[in-house]
């Protein structure tokens, strides 16, 4: 059965965690996830997939970022935020300093977060449930 929140539309997530110095930026963990994700049915924004409509395919990070393209993302990452269900963590969210910025603008904006491990055992409605009801990762 497909995840769904409400209106009959698929539940829309957001997935946050470590880029920087992280081997090929960690596009292939965001990607394995989002392929996890699609597969249980829902519609998935990467930051992978922002930074590669930015043109970078990861080897870059090796070195520093071009002059303010990481502002220049960031704020693309954060608008697209507003537009999910979910923040979806994956492994090693909690020492990724971009990500801790997503998930606190996804807690001013009330947008639940979930860790990857716990969205295969559960549905949309929920997660939805478990979020409002004030149970998330790290306390936020």
């Amino acid at each position: 059965m497909e995840p769904s929140l409400r209106d009959g539309k698929r539940p829309k997530v957001y997935i946050a965690g470590p880029m920087t110095g992280k081997p090929h930026h960690n596009f292939p963990a965001f990607d394995a996830a989002k392929q996890q994700l699609e597969a249980l049915g829902y519609d998935v924004v990467s930051p992978a997939d922002i930074d590669r409509r930015f043109g970078l395919t990861g080897d870059e990070y090796q070195g520093q970022l071009p002059p303010g393209i990481y502002q220049q993302i960031m704020l693309v990452e954060l608008y697209e935020i507003l537009s999910c269900d979910f923040i979806v963590l994956i492994e090693g969210w909690e020492e990724s300093k971009g990500a801790d910025v997503e998930l606190r603008w996804s807690r001013i904006w009330k947008i639940p977060a979930v860790l990857l491990k716990n969205v295969a055992a559960s549905d949309a409605t929920t997660l939805h449930q478990l979020s409002a009801s004030g149970v998330s990762p790290k306390g936020y």
